[in-house]
């Protein structure tokens, strides 16, 4: 017997729910589906089978006798279907428990076993580099978590294959249209686990984790919980079914706060305050094996600087072009980061260069240019510091990111977007024009200071008209 609504509805912090049933060897099986734009917390499904769909991040979750299992995107793969938690010819197909002998589920199996023996050779890549970094994600501890281990490949595949792709580095001949290099210097030690875990215990900034997987801040998540994720990767082996995470935590916006911390390396920065420069509060992020963070562009007209001193990443790098930043809603805040983000603007975008940092301890320190997008894949536990830099003599560059800058947002489409976000994003913008204007007049006079100056006022113009229309 096929699975028949019983009731639909809608509680007060927008979960939708339909609860649905169907019969098995004389059992009834009775399951809810949840739909909202987050993924599940504990109060959500008290059934084994329940079904959370979080359409915010394009994720599905099945609950289990342990809780809200790993969430997986779209279909499932015929190789590793998604089945029953208690019934092995039950299938997650189409958002629901379908039979295995289902029409389009078979049909789906078919067509895939049909492309298989159409593949009688694999590809020759365009890009023949990335296929060590392939074998390496596979091979390594970045390959202990199933889903991670196959989004990673997705995204290294991807790249295998996308034309024009440069691999760039301090050793490399390519030069780069995203990042500048500078040299490495320090008076102190090489950064050690011990100096990281100080300035973690020493932080002042309490929400400083994310979720890899989801994409998210986790508000409620501290240190014990990203140390614990940490322990899961100590071992040579993949995590078992019996100790499976759902999450895989980040640290980021770390500040090297303490004595025995980074700041005793006494890293030598090239940009400190003066009336030239202002630059931001440094601080460390700290990933570990397998994570992936996705796309993204930070702030507006601000360069930012890093010095990647532990493990090895794999960095990916695309240009602000005109092409490039019209993917700006999908690698800002205005809309949430789905799992596929990577593989998608690999394919779509221009410029895409590639960075693999921290071989054989390398210590390697670059600058990324104004609104660079980029995402990263950690092949090992890694860590960089950084902050954000405005710099007289980047002026021009910062003045055609803010000239985009404003008239972007002021084309937002609000059924795209949330009204929220575009907000935010527009409080973002401003403070960035207020920011560069007043290291502006400290610089001093001249005329490329003075037309900078004068932009400013029509950028302040054109953000005051879009908030006037706004507080409507």
């Amino acid at each position: 017997m096929e699975t028949v609504n019983l009731e639909r509805g809608e509680d007060k912090i927008g979960v939708e729910s339909a609860l649905r049933n169907f019969k098995q060897d004389g059992t009834r099986y009775k399951y809810i589906i949840f739909s909202a734009h987050r993924p599940p917390t504990s109060q959500d499904g008290k059934q084994v089978g329940d079904i959370f769909h979080d359409l915010a991040a394009s994720y599905t979750y099945v609950k289990t006798s342990e809780g809200w299992g790993n969430p997986v995107q779209g279909e499932p793969d015929e190789d590793v279907p998604v089945y029953h938690p208690q019934l092995k010819n039950r299938v997650l197909w189409e958002g629901d428990w379908k039979p295995t002998g289902n029409f389009t589920y078979r049909a789906y199996k078919k067509e895939k076993k049909e492309k298989a023996r159409a593949y009688t050779q694999v590809p020759v890549p365009a890009n023949g580099w990335v296929l060590p970094l392939i074998e390496r994600w596979q091979s390594g501890r970045s390959a202990h978590m199933p889903m991670q281990l196959r989004l990673g490949l997705s995204i290294l595949q991807a790249l295998s294959q996308k034309e024009g792709a440069t691999l760039i580095g301090p050793n490399q001949p390519e030069v780069s249209r995203c990042i500048e290099f500078y040299p490495v210097e320090r008076t102190g030690p090489k950064p050690d686990f011990r100096q990281m875990l100080s300035d973690l215990v020493d932080n002042k900034n309490e929400e400083i984790f994310f979720d890899s997987i989801t994409n998210r801040k986790m508000i409620s998540a501290d240190m014990v919980n990203f140390i614990t994720h940490r322990d899961y990767f100590s071992y040579n082996e993949p995590i078992s079914d019996d100790r499976a995470l759902t999450s895989l935590l980040y640290a980021s916006d770390i500040w090297p706060t303490a004595k025995d911390g980074i700041k005793a390396c006494g890293y030598q920065y090239p940009f400190k305050d003066g009336e030239q420069t202002e630059v931001t509060q440094a601080n460390s992020t700290w990933t570990l094996p397998g994570t992936v963070i996705h796309p993204r562009m930070d702030g507006y007209g601000d360069r930012s600087f890093i010095i990647h001193y532990s493990g090895i990443r794999i960095w990916l790098f695309w240009p602000a072009t005109s092409k490039n930043l019209t993917k700006a809603p999908q690698v800002t805040e205005c809309t949430p980061r789905s799992g596929a983000l990577t593989t998608i603007l690999i394919e779509q975008m221009e410029g895409l260069e590639v960075m693999v940092v921290g071989e054989e301890g390398q210590e390697v320190s670059f600058c990324l240019k104004a609104n660079v997008i980029y995402a990263c894949l950690s092949l090992t536990e890694s860590s960089h510091i950084g902050f954000f830099v405005r710099h007289i003599p980047f002026l021009k560059e910062a003045e055609g990111i803010l000239d985009w800058a404003v008239d972007w947002v002021r084309k937002l489409d609000k059924g795209a977007v949330l009204p929220d976000k575009i907000k935010g994003e527009a409080v973002k913008i401003q403070g960035a024009i207020n920011a560069w204007e007043a290291l502006a007049r400290k610089g001093g006079g001249g005329r490329e200071i003075d037309q900078f100056l004068g932009r400013c006022e029509e950028f302040k113009q054109k953000m005051d008209t879009f908030f006037d229309i706004h507080s409507v």
